[in-house]
């Protein structure tokens, strides 16, 4: 989680009143991390702290027609070199939308509708890491089918007072005959003000697909991986952050969510709450996740994998910020302890 803050110049503008824009942002880390994996209380893999650093740009480009038609595209310049790999059919880091009035429409690298609709509880008032250990552990869920396939998604949204529907599909892209059913989501969310307290909530669906549905990874690497020939996912999430005036606490907020995902071989079940709170330049959050699933049609009958994040930071003005990050992931393979993952990370962020 990254917070980025916006400068716009204004790049060309017609004899009409109709105007294009392209903003360019950015951010900067760098720091330490390390981490280590252990099976069955073995320690196998163990990352010494090492140096990290991280360049993140996005350009922002937005118009609007003389009818007031509004358009526009992003480009992320971190994800579509590192995700792009010179396939051209890979929509990863970029999208293009369109806008009339309360409707919008997107097309490439954006949120399907169940992740469009829900709040995480990971992302309550959370400062960030350098290397996002407070989203990235096991019992942290914020994509649920999004990227069964390229990535390259097509959501509609409308916004009617204080809800906002999502509809949204991801289509197969694979060239050698073998066409899965698309992925076809939908959802609604709510968001709304009651003088210092802001409410947000949201429900949806998404499925179905024929491609693994749960991926559990260590540095990278797939370490488990629950399968599923056809799989579906219900999920709805709560939270509330509450600004206080005259207290020594500046805003304080929760969150929870939770999901039902079924498939050909599993049934499985994952909840999750969030906390964070800031006081003038200090963050900080914790967020707790858990996912269990039961297997039918599989040699091992139950899977539990459970995560703990937490995340500090400290806010120089300017830009820059201290941040610092742990997570702890375990699993259950069959009711016996089984990996076991500890990762963290201090550095600096840098936002332009």
């Amino acid at each position: 989680m990254r917070t980025i803050l916006l400068t716009t110049t204004a790049l060309l503008a017609t004899s009409s009143i109709a105007a294009a824009e392209i903003a360019l942002t950015g951010s900067a880390e760098m720091g330490v991390a390390g981490g280590r994996l252990s099976i069955a209380g073995v320690t196998v893999q163990d990352l010494p702290t090492q140096f990290f650093q991280d360049i993140d740009v996005t350009f922002t480009l937005s118009g609007e027609a003389d009818n007031g038609l509004i358009f526009g595209a992003t480009v992320d310049l971190d994800e579509v070199a590192g995700g792009a790999g010179g396939d051209t059919d890979d929509d990863f880091g970029y999208s293009v939308f369109i806008s009339a009035g309360n409707a919008t429409f997107t097309l490439g690298d954006t949120d399907g509708a169940l992740d469009a609709a829900l709040t995480e509880a990971g992302n309550i008032l959370n400062p960030g890491s350098i290397n996002d250990e407070s989203t990235s552990h096991w019992g942290y869920r914020g994509s649920y089918l999004d990227g069964s396939f390229d990535g390259q998604i097509a959501r509609f949204s409308y916004t009617f007072d204080a809800f906002t529907g999502h509809l949204s599909v991801e289509m197969d892209d694979d060239d050698t005959g073998g066409i899965a059913d698309p992925v076809f989501g939908f959802g609604l969310s709510y968001e709304r003000d009651y003088d210092n307290l802001n409410i947000q909530a949201g429900i949806g669906y998404q499925g179905e697909t024929e491609f693994l549905v749960q991926r559990y990874e260590f540095d990278g690497a797939l370490v488990f991986a629950v399968p599923a020939i056809r799989a579906s996912e219900f999920g709805g999430s709560l939270a509330a952050v509450w600004t206080l005036q005259g207290n020594a606490l500046d805003t304080i907020g929760v969150g929870v969510q939770a999901t039902r995902i079924s498939g050909d071989f599993f049934d499985g079940e994952h909840h999750a709450i969030g906390f964070g709170l800031t006081s003038g330049p200090y963050s900080l959050h914790a967020n707790y996740g858990v996912v269990e699933f039961d297997q039918n049609a599989l040699p091992v009958t139950f899977f539990r994998a459970a995560g703990l994040g937490v995340s500090a930071g400290y806010d120089l003005g300017g830009g820059a910020s201290v941040l610092a990050g742990y997570s702890t992931s375990t699993s259950e393979v069959g009711e016996n302890p089984y990996y076991d993952i500890q990762q963290y990370s201090l550095g600096m962020n840098f936002s332009f």
